[in-house]
């Protein structure tokens, strides 16, 4: 759609479609404008959509705030009111939404998309781990090999984005990291990672 609200932003990538506003924090004529412009963005792409025989199914809002729970934004009490196809839009906040692969909180903490990426090496892991037995006879080029096409191109895709994730929620990840170097170099668990 050409005829979007200035504020409001939408991006497109094969099935997956977005937008993007502003809402103040702070209750008031301006938040309600700016609700009523998200609304009229929503009618505006689901227009374009009949009319080009395209049909949006799944609706998943959310509201990004840095602010805490006190925020009118995603304050349960006092959620904005929008309508998909005349039907209210229920904002569960307390359930991130996968954009493009990367799982997104109310605060962008990037704690559950972290905690997905363990789910989904450390089983990996434990494959290499199994690689990397003697009577397996592997040596650390190809234990490296597998690791670097197999296991880093899942913690390396859209690293950026949770690059400034604090510390304590990285963390993991270093110990993922610092597990699959002793792994591949025979290590002892116990050996320094300095």
């Amino acid at each position: 759609p050409t005829n979007l609200p200035e504020t409001t932003h939408i991006s497109l990538y094969a099935d997956d479609s977005n937008i993007f506003a502003p809402i103040p924090r702070s209750t008031g004529p301006d938040r309600d404008a700016a609700i009523a412009t998200i609304q009229t963005a929503l009618d505006t792409c689901v227009q374009w959509g009949d009319k080009w025989g395209l049909n949006f199914h799944k609706l998943q809002p959310i509201i990004f705030s840095p602010h805490g729970s006190n925020s009118p934004n995603i304050n349960p009490a006092s959620p904005p009111t929008l309508l998909f196809r005349n039907s209210p839009v229920l904002f569960s906040n307390t359930k991130p939404v996968r954009l493009l692969g990367v799982w997104l909180d109310q605060h962008l903490s990037m704690k559950h998309h972290i905690e997905k990426l363990v789910t989904k090496v450390t089983p990996r892991l434990s494959i290499l781990q199994s690689i990397a037995a003697h009577h397996m006879g592997s040596n650390k080029h190809t234990l490296l090999h597998i690791y670097k096409s197999w296991i880093l191109p899942i913690l390396d895709y859209a690293s950026p984005t949770y690059a400034h994730a604090a510390h304590r929620i990285l963390k993991p990840l270093d110990k993922l990291q610092r597990r699959a170097l002793q792994i591949i170099t025979g290590s002892s668990k116990t050996a320094s990672s300095i």
